[in-house]
């Protein structure tokens, strides 16, 4: 995957997650039940890409494959201990959603 198709997509997981209006950024209000964030979580401009994170977790790293994502139980796709068949979770828990865990929000926050 090239890099700039890469930070589209993270683009996008950031932004179906949303993040806290609580948090020091600027937010833009799109009539949703959360404000949206102006640019990524890392970046200090919209047209920055801002970090690189897997699904899930609140930390970078310097190798993004099965082998050292947070719920892979085995270092293969589709064995994964959260956020799969096992568990039917589809949205993050805040604890691994990157933008409330770098920039803050109130507990039960959505």
């Amino acid at each position: 995957m090239r890099k700039k198709d890469l930070c589209f997509a993270l683009t996008c997981i950031l932004m179906s997650i949303g993040v806290p209006a609580s948090a020091q950024h600027e937010f833009v209000d799109l009539g949703l039940s959360v404000k949206w964030a102006t640019c990524n979580v890392g970046a200090d401009r919209p047209e920055d890409a801002g970090d690189l994170y897997s699904w899930g977790e609140t930390e970078t790293k310097t190798n993004y494959s099965f082998a050292t994502y947070k719920f892979c139980v085995d270092g293969k796709q589709g064995n994964y201990t959260k956020y799969c068949d096992k568990d039917n979770k589809t949205v993050l828990d805040q604890e691994d959603d990157v933008a409330h865990v770098k920039w803050g929000g109130r507990p039960g926050q959505k």
